[in-house]
């Protein structure tokens, strides 16, 4: 990258930054407080398809059958842990 593309680059990258990145991780962190620890992982976990769909409707991405296998995964996943019930999670310990 050339000196004066930078430059000409640099509002940009302070937007992104700031906004994007910093204000996000930011909100994420304070809300975190607020929710339990499972919770919390549930939310995070699904922040990978959040990406996706935002990608899909903002910018008419398609994703390629292997993105789409790994979010059906992902997501499987995700709605395997939080509809378990304490019950079955005693049943399945893995620190025993």
């Amino acid at each position: 990258m050339q000196p004066m593309e930078w430059m000409a680059a640099r509002p940009n990258l302070l937007v992104l930054g700031l906004f994007a990145t910093a204000a996000g991780f930011g909100l994420q962190t304070y809300a975190q407080k607020y929710t339990t620890a499972s919770k919390a992982a549930v939310i995070v976990s699904a922040e990978s398809i959040f990406g996706a769909i935002g990608a899909f409707t903002a910018l008419n991405e398609r994703p390629p059958l292997f993105v789409m296998v790994g979010a059906a995964v992902i997501f499987s996943a995700i709605a395997l842990v939080s509809l378990s019930t304490e019950e079955t999670r005693d049943k399945v310990d893995v620190y025993r």
